[in-house]
């Protein structure tokens, strides 16, 4: 290494392990209710906006060998082959280029998410959480779900019918301004 103050040279030498990065199969539970249309209280965007903007950013940057599976949900939970409210199961990211299928059928399902029905963020959390259950045994190092809603529960299953669920690779990101997520 050289300093440029004084022009002195040293010598340096890096000795390191490498760490494999464990694999992740992630599941996005994305609310699909009628208030997801009301404003997210930032910029004028809507919920739904701010939603799909988060999604599509995720998809985008997940990396190769992780998976990603999208269900939805408002007042009931579709799983993702529901010919209505279709999903994507979870599938690996094959490449680390923005041309990788997985991610281009992710994109395309969060392109089509609308804001309609009730809330039931309990069921959403329970598919979800089914969803990565049935992945086979070590096919990825870790599961996490990742679950977007304002929160506005109006339909049961509530979050508390399932919280036994909930650990710690469940994440909720709530939309919408703090006097708005519930």
């Amino acid at each position: 290494l050289r300093c440029d103050e004084n022009g002195q040279e040293f010598e340096f030498e890096l000795r390191a392990n490498t760490i494999e990065r464990p694999t992740v199969a992630v599941q996005l539970a994305l609310d699909q209710s009628g208030s997801m249309a009301d404003p997210a209280g930032t910029s004028g965007a809507s919920r739904l906006q701010v939603l799909k903007d988060a999604a599509t950013l995720f998809a985008q940057l997940i990396q190769k060998d992780n998976a990603i599976g999208i269900i939805r949900f408002d007042q009931d939970a579709y799983p993702p082959n529901d010919p209505t409210y279709g999903g994507l199961s979870i599938t690996k990211v094959v490449n680390d280029n923005f041309s990788d299928p997985t991610r281009l059928a992710a994109q395309g399902v969060i392109a089509a998410h609308g804001a309609f029905g009730a809330t039931s963020v309990g069921d959403g959390l329970e598919m979800g959480h089914n969803q990565l259950a049935a992945l086979p045994a070590g096919a990825y190092d870790q599961k996490a779900l990742i679950l977007m809603t304002d929160g506005l529960e109006n339909r049961l299953k509530s979050i508390a019918d399932v919280s036994g669920l909930i650990d710690n690779r469940t994440f909720a990101i709530g939309l919408g301004n703090e006097a708005q997520v519930n």
